[in-house]
């Protein structure tokens, strides 16, 4: 499903309105749906070593890391404004997220760069990621110390999607993903986001 979503960030305040919004209502509007898992991004709020992320997610058994991105420092650049690196990937299925970051920034520094300034990149930690999670650990997360946001969205987005009007997704070959929703979904419609005033 492709969206496209025009929501003006200009502002911590209009971020931490967006939050709010995304920390709870996505998750409610699902169990009304009686959806048992939802696609959701969560992020920290500073980069977590892969340690802790397993930690965070090992009591919970839920589904593999979808993608995953990590912020990383070049050792070989001493200037602040330029030294530090995001990647991101999406993980291969039964491969380890971490594996497929190193993959990644081994590549980026093989290739990208030339060889003789012989860049490094060390991780600082994992900044975000999408996992399939049961919607008890979305909130269990979103109380978390180390998360700012576990955003149920994409599977409440294609809920919405699904329930509009000109969805042309109703396939009968078409697979439903774990939140229950058809994996092609084709429609158009607007979706309203609280402005900076909601409370």
């Amino acid at each position: 499903m492709k969206v496209e979503m025009d929501y003006s960030l200009q502002s911590g305040k209009a971020l931490a309105v967006y939050a709010s919004w995304a920390s709870t209502y996505p998750v409610a509007e699902l169990r009304k749906a009686d959806v048992k898992q939802a696609l959701a991004v969560v992020t920290f709020n500073q980069p977590v070593p892969p340690d802790e992320l397993k930690r965070l997610l090992g009591h919970v058994k839920p589904l593999p890391v979808e993608i995953v991105k990590a912020v990383y420092l070049d050792v070989s650049d001493l200037d602040p404004s330029t030294n530090v690196w995001t990647f991101q990937t999406q993980t291969e299925i039964g491969r380890d997220y971490v594996e497929s970051l190193d993959d990644l920034v081994d590549d980026v520094a093989a290739n990208g760069f030339d060889r003789k300034t012989g860049q490094h990149f060390k991780m600082q930690g994992i900044v975000a990621f999408t996992i399939w999670l049961p919607l008890d650990t979305v909130d269990t997360l979103n109380n978390h110390e180390l998360v700012y946001l576990a955003d149920a969205s994409p599977s409440y987005l294609r809920m919405v999607a699904s329930e509009t009007k000109t969805n042309q997704g109703s396939f009968a070959k078409n697979e439903l993903l774990r939140d229950g929703f058809s994996s092609h979904i084709y429609t158009s419609s607007t979706m309203f986001i609280p402005s900076s005033d909601y409370s």
